[in-house]
């Protein structure tokens, strides 16, 4: 009587545990798949610049794959999700006020 007593209150306990894991377990896959699903939304917003990039040496435009010359602000801003905020840079100020 014990014996059998003493089985099942194991088998309970190991019930318990098991149910637990099984728990952990779904919660676990469901943290990765919402992960992963974050991660596949980011890479389809990243938008990456490669190759060669043929640039006029004389005004810096890019020829852009349709044959068109654009200035880099908007070819960049086109092909990339950078913007830009205008400055001046020490050496051209210096050669400004120069001038």
């Amino acid at each position: 009587m014990i014996t059998l007593l003493s089985f099942i209150v194991m088998g309970f306990a190991f019930s318990i545990m098991l149910r637990r894991q099984r728990r952990m377990n779904f919660l676990y896959t469901a943290q990765q798949k919402q992960a992963t699903e974050q991660l596949e939304a980011s890479l389809g917003d990243v938008k990456k610049l490669s190759g060669i990039i043929p640039i006029c040496r004389s005004c810096s435009d890019i020829l852009d794959q349709s044959g068109a010359w654009q200035s880099p602000d908007a070819f960049i801003a086109e092909h990339s999700k950078a913007e830009f905020s205008h400055g001046i840079c020490p050496t051209c100020a210096e050669r400004t006020e120069n001038q």
